[in-house]
Formats: C-alpha cells, structure tokens, sequence
C-alpha cells in the first residue's frame, strides 16, 4: 500500500515539476541599444531577473533570419552582443530569446557619408526626477519616430540619469518596466548618454558599456558627424583636455559635437572650467555645437561661432521638452518641443563653423 502511494503522489507531482522547468525568467531591463565607436553596428544590451539561456535574431524583416547568436550573461545577469556588418542606412529588426519569453525592437544603421539625405537625430537630459514624465518624454519621441522614420537613428543624452546616484534610481527612472513608452523607445533608439553630478559613474559603466577611453568620457563617428562626449564631473583639463584636442585634431568629419552636462554657457552660471579648456578646442577645430543639461529648462546661445544648447527638462517636469535635429547640407536645424502640448519651444539654425575646413569633408580613417 506504502508504494502505491508514493507512486501515485510522484505522478501528481510531475506535472507540476514540468511546469516550475517551463517558468519564464523575466526581463528586468531593455532590451536597449548602444552605437559602438565606429557605428558600423549595433549593441544590444539587456538584463535578466536570474542566469538564463538567451539567444539573439536579427534581419531586415520580421523573419530575423540574417544573424543569430547564443548570448552568454556576465556581471549581474546582464547580456550584451554587437551586431556587425551591417549595411547602412538599412532598418534591422532584432529579437531577444529568454527562457520562455522574448522581445523585439528594431534600428536603423547609420547612413554612407556621401548621401544627400538629412542626418537627423533626438536629444535630451535630466530624466532625474521621475520615471512618468520620462514616460510621456518617451511618448513624444515616438510619435516623432512615428511621423518621420528618418530620426530613427540616435538620441544625445546630456546627464542625470539618476537622482543623488542611487544604484535603484536606474530600476526605478531609467528602466521602469511599468512603463510601456520608455522601454518601446530604448529597443528602438541608441542612447548615447553623458555622465551628470547626480549620477554614479560606476553604474554608468555598468548598464551603458559605452567605448569608453578612460573614466566616463568617449567618442564615437556617425556617418558624416563625430561626437565627443565628456566628463563634466571629472577634471576638463590634463588627460581629459588632451584626449579632445587629439581627436579634434585628426578628425576629418565635417560635422564635430560635443556633449556634456555643464556646458560652458547655459541658462545657469554656466561652467567656468569648460569655458577655459573647451571652449577654446571648440572654436579652434571648428565644433559646430555643444549639448548639455543640468539646468532644467531649454535655453541657446552662440558664442564665438560655437552654437550651446542646453536640454534639461528629460523627466524634470510632467511636460518637459526634447530636441530634434536636423542637417541638412551645411546647416543644422535644432527644433525644441514639449511632448504633451507639441508646442514648439525654440528653433534655431546653425551653419557649419568655416573652422572645420575643406578637408574635413573627406572621411575618418
């Protein structure tokens, strides 16, 4: 009697032994997209609620029959794998394999140098204050994405991710998974970001494995532009300083960005040390525009034929604002816009600075 009751209770449980293998490991963050150094690929980054067996597809269809790879996690259940050898200006369309579970996003790669088409791109900062209004910040963009699939390409974010450099910050502003619009617009969009004083650089490092040269600042080429995004937490002159002058030295980009948190000239006090060791390399080697944030408001200014433009209103406020960007031959168009009015804040022109040069026509090596 004793075995005819254990094997019966063995045959109740074995389904139920069947369905605890077959549970979903959740997504805990993104998937999102990084831009490597070069653009000629695509990042995919995500997080795990716990290890999983994890794979990754991709094609120029919902087929996603051009690619795949096996992708193992590292660090705290976090998985990333560059895409390569991509064709440009081509929309990709990707899925991420969990246990049980998966999800899609897509990309448009960085167009040739050579074409006649506008290079438009998003930018913002501050999300900072609360992950709702990052939410409805998020909307906007993709009804922007939506109306003109040509900003599908990369959006500048100047700082202040988080508040007070609180490790959750990230869980609970950046990568809130209640919020439908901030997750859809990070697996659409690479977000290439700066470090701002209410964040934590390790933790930048963390979830944004950007190709960083040394502590959190970095460079990267997308198509016709190259952008320099700095520390503004850490020293502007010494090795910092140096790293820039090189870059902006060699670069044969016509079109030279920077992006930092406290910009030189703001809506604020502006950043003293910034106007005394960038200011200078911008107007030398003919940087066409400076983004930053950590002033919540939109504000711009010209100064020395350099165009500073200062976004903070990411998650500051319940209608903040973002920017789109526009060039368009020699001129970039810069038009700033609050997601729930759609009132137009601004809109201001900036052609390219006689100091970038002729040669700066001809592609980086």
């Amino acid at each position: 009697m004793l075995k005819r009751i254990l094997s019966i209770t063995v045959l109740l449980l074995l389904p139920v032994l069947g369905q605890a293998q077959q549970l979903s490991i959740e997504f805990k963050k993104g998937p999102y997209l990084i831009l490597p150094e070069n653009a000629s690929g695509m990042k995919v980054c995500w997080q795990m609620e716990s290890a999983a067996a994890c794979s990754l597809k991709w094609g120029r269809d919902k087929a996603f029959s051009e690619g795949k790879a096996k992708v193992h996690p590292y660090g705290d259940n976090q998985y990333q794998y560059t895409i390569s050898k991509l064709a440009p200006g081509t929309k990709y369309y990707y899925t991420v394999y969990g246990q049980n579970n998966h999800r899609e996003g897509s990309f448009l790669t960085a167009p040739k140098e050579n074409t006649n088409k506008p290079l438009k791109f998003i930018v913002h900062g501050d999300i900072q204050k609360s992950a709702a209004n990052y939410d409805r910040l998020c909307s906007g963009i993709l009804e922007e994405i939506e109306k003109d699939g040509s900003f599908q390409t990369l959006c500048l974010m100047t700082g202040d991710w988080i508040e007070d450099g609180i490790y959750s910050g990230w869980q609970e502003l950046v990568f809130n998974q209640d919020y439908d619009n901030t997750a859809r617009l990070q697996a659409l969009l690479p977000i290439m970001g700066c470090m701002g004083n209410n964040d934590n650089l390790a933790s930048l490092r963390k979830y944004w494995p950007y190709p960083y040269q040394r502590k959190g600042y970095y460079s990267f080429i997308y198509s016709r532009m190259k952008v320099w995004v700095l520390d503004s937490e850490q020293s502007l002159s010494g090795k910092q300083r140096k790293w820039l002058e090189e870059g902006l030295k060699n670069c044969k980009k016509p079109w030279r960005i920077l992006v930092y948190h406290k910009n030189a000239y703001s809506a604020g006090s502006g950043n003293s040390s910034a106007r005394r060791n960038i200011h200078p390399l911008a107007v030398k080697y003919g940087v066409a525009v400076v983004f930053g944030g950590h002033w919540h408001t939109y504000a711009d200014q010209a100064v020395d034929d350099v165009l500073y433009v200062n976004t903070g209103e990411g998650g500051t406020k319940k209608d903040g604002h973002y920017c789109l960007a526009e060039i368009k031959g020699d001129t970039i168009k810069i038009t700033a816009k609050r997601p729930l009015s759609g009132e137009v804040l601004a809109e201001v022109e900036k052609s390219l600075p006689e100091s970038a040069g002729s040669g700066a026509k001809q592609p980086d090596e």
